[in-house]
């Protein structure tokens, strides 16, 4: 996977906002409060100071309610208060009985709405920061956490992720790490869904998916989905609860363990067969009970072939079964593998699925055959040699 590049964009904005972070409280009031006076000098001079005024408290309001804290925003909106009458009473501009409540009306759901999203965000810590920004800090935390390890020559992965209608963090997650062995070691992989969807299940998300990655390479395999249930019980989740799916695969002997804990079966490709299976995994949902014990479904991925890690928002929606969507999606494979293997066939699985759901698929291969074939043919070639000039 290649790294996109950063927009042009982000320099000046991580420079903006450093300096942004870095300004203390009383130059920012002093900026709002010399925006109010600007304002209201303009106000002065203009025919009509009652709409002109109306128009500046708004602005510097929106504008406070953004940079300053709650005590600082009440002193703004003092000063814009009094700034207000002086020039009311300076200028002696009434504005006509049928204008009056329209524009009080909107003064004071500005200043109310200001006023209640600055203690809002000041209760929850934030201060200068909005919720958006945070929000995609988290978002970046939890792309970083499912960056897919780098693999051994003749392994291929792709890894389709999409939230619930372009959200910014969803319930699913990917963790995966290869753990040091005889040769090429072995891969760990744990695709989970938390229950709810988008926004409402990322913050639980991120969290699990912390100490899924602390767990992985760190307890033995039939003890990682127990520790991972007995950390969602601590959790309390209110009627919260969580489906995986913990793969651990000899990447030396191709031979595979799978256990699964409430979770969609994995599909297994068998290119010899060319034809899709389900991989017979079963297990208790997350968070639900104690004391739980996974049984592990064995197998060879020989080489040639794939499987296909998915959530229930692929296969499942108001139209159709579980079932009937597995089999659909087992179809689907079977169309796109047989001519070869496809570099987008995680994406066009996950494109088929329920957009109101979050979407996770993980396509893994091995193509150790076409890999051992060009070795040889590497290694028989004859060596470059360098001229040198006398």
């Amino acid at each position: 996977m290649q790294a996109s590049q950063a927009p042009p964009t982000r320099g000046w904005q991580q420079r903006l906002q450093h300096r942004f972070d870095a300004a203390s409280e009383k130059k920012l009031f002093a900026l709002c409060a010399g925006l109010s006076l600007c304002g209201f000098g303009w106000a002065y001079v203009a025919e009509a100071t009652d709409l002109v005024a109306v128009a500046v408290n708004t602005v510097s309001m929106v504008l406070g309610s953004i940079v300053l804290s709650f005590r600082a925003l009440l002193a703004e909106f003092a000063l814009n208060s009094l700034l207000t009458v002086a020039v009311l009473a300076i200028t002696g501009d009434r504005p006509p009985a049928g204008g009056a409540f329209p524009i009080a009306l909107i003064a004071v759901t500005v200043v109310t709405g200001c006023l209640w999203q600055s203690a809002r965000r000041n209760s929850l810590g934030l201060h200068r920061r909005t919720a958006e920004s945070v929000l995609g800090q988290i978002r970046s935390q939890a792309r970083v956490q499912n960056d897919w390890p780098a693999m051994p020559p003749g392994w291929c992965a792709e890894v389709a992720l999409r939230p619930r209608l372009g959200a910014a963090v969803a319930g699913d997650f990917v963790s995966a790490r290869v753990v040091a062995g005889k040769r090429d070691g072995f891969l760990e992989l744990v695709v989970v869904d938390v229950s709810g969807h988008g926004i409402d299940a990322g913050p639980r998300a991120l969290l699990l998916s912390g100490a899924v990655g602390g767990l992985l390479g760190a307890v033995e395999p039939p003890r990682l989905l127990v520790e991972v249930n007995n950390y969602v019980l601590r959790q309390r989740w209110d009627a919260g609860f969580a489906t995986a799916t913990y793969l651990r695969l000899d990447l030396d002997t191709y031979e595979y363990e799978l256990r699964s804990a409430g979770h969609p079966p994995v599909v297994l490709w068998n290119s010899r067969g060319k034809v899709a299976m389900r991989c017979q995994a079963r297990g208790t949902l997350l968070g639900v009970l104690g004391g739980l014990e996974f049984a592990p479904a064995t197998g060879r991925l020989s080489p040639g072939d794939a499987m296909i890690f998915y959530t229930d928002g692929v296969v499942e929606n108001r139209e159709q079964t579980l079932d009937h969507g597995i089999d659909k999606l087992s179809a689907l494979i079977e169309q796109r593998l047989e001519e070869g293997t496809p570099t987008d066939l995680a994406d066009r699985i996950v494109d088929s699925g329920d957009p109101a759901d979050d979407r996770t698929v993980v396509v893994l291969w091995n193509n150790k055959a076409a890999h051992d074939v060009l070795m040889p043919m590497q290694r028989e070639a004859p060596p470059t040699t360098r001229s040198s000039e006398s």
